[in-house]
């Protein structure tokens, strides 16, 4: 096998002098070239959000509160924000009754529980690297019917997606 191998090396160096040879007779001492080279960077995002939960304890006949989270945003790109709440639930059921009498205010914006929003970050050719507060303002007005909803600890869940814009 390593005969072999060696015979076919000696074959092609004694092709490729050959070759050599004949550009040299030819006139040809050098040959130029070029090649392109194409880098694409590809968008990428961090998103550091420091806690997993906010607690919230209001008074039965209404209260409003605010819960102030750091947030620090890093990207390469243009950004799609969007934010979703899941709605109240006590336990695994929906309730929806708590769901018109709280508002979220976060960064200036508003969103009811059990509805989204999105807007956008758009950059040109400047990355992205901020951390701010992000201020949760929980309004809880039930007003007359403050009786309505029971007093016990319901769950709702706001997730986000951060993603690049094209």
């Amino acid at each position: 096998m390593k005969k072999v191998f060696v015979l076919v090396l000696l074959l092609l160096m004694v092709l490729s002098s050959g070759v050599l040879a004949g550009s040299e007779a030819s006139g040809a001492k050098r040959v130029d070239g070029q090649i392109g080279i194409e880098l694409k960077v590809l968008p990428y995002v961090e998103v550091i959000v420091p806690i997993q939960e906010l607690e919230f304890e209001v008074a039965g006949n209404g209260q409003n509160l605010k819960k102030t989270v750091q947030v620090g945003v890093k990207s390469n790109c243009s950004l799609k924000v969007t934010i979703v709440s899941k709605g109240f639930h006590l336990g695994d059921d929906p309730y929806d009754l708590l769901n018109k009498f709280v508002l979220y205010k976060m960064d200036g914006k508003e969103l009811t529980p059990g509805t989204d929003m999105e807007w956008s970050v758009v950059r040109d050719k400047e990355g992205i690297n901020v951390s701010y507060p992000v201020e949760f303002w929980l309004n809880y007005q039930p007003g007359q019917e403050w009786y309505e909803v029971f007093a016990d600890t319901y769950t709702d869940t706001i997730a986000w997606t951060v993603e690049a814009l094209d």
